[in-house]
């Protein structure tokens, strides 16, 4: 249950700030959009790539997992 509202309260933070990017870019304020832009870079970045050592194959993951029907 806890696992279940702290994951609730995450998408809430995501979705929450998701939306508030999109209203900040369609001020339609250039400084804003490359700020947006390279935020999104960077925490692709740091979070998405294998900088930390780590291997994330995801792909393979899923194609190991089992498929039914």
């Amino acid at each position: 249950m806890a696992a279940r509202l702290l994951l609730t309260s995450l998408f809430f933070v995501r979705v929450t700030v998701a939306y508030l990017l999109m209203l900040a870019i369609m001020s339609y304020n250039g400084g804003v959009f490359i700020a947006i832009v390279v935020g999104y870079s960077l925490g692709f970045y740091v979070f998405r790539t294998d900088i930390h050592g780590r291997k994330k194959d995801s792909l393979k993951a899923h194609a190991d997992a089992d498929i039914c029907c």
